[in-house]
């Protein structure tokens, strides 16, 4: 069972539109910005990444997911989803 995510990264088409997004939602804006091709935010111990999407692939394609699990055991491993 999963039962904390600390990241996810999401590939974009807009940089400055997602920054603006999840700033509104909160989030504090660690690296990055409207024009980077890459930012991180966080919300609490909860982070986003955005990157911006390669518009030679479909989004799909380019997306990353980067997910830190705990068991009960407390102990930490890492998965890596790619599309």
């Amino acid at each position: 069972m999963i039962r904390h995510i600390s990241a996810v990264t999401h590939a974009v088409n807009d940089m400055a539109r997602s920054v603006e997004f999840y700033r509104k939602l909160g989030f504090e804006l660690l690296y990055g910005g409207e024009c980077a091709t890459f930012s991180s935010l966080r919300a609490g111990e909860a982070f986003v990444n955005l990157i911006i999407a390669r518009q030679s692939l479909p989004v799909a394609l380019c997306t990353y997911r980067k997910l830190a699990l705990n068991s009960r055991s407390q102990h930490r491993s890492c998965v890596r989803f790619e599309f």
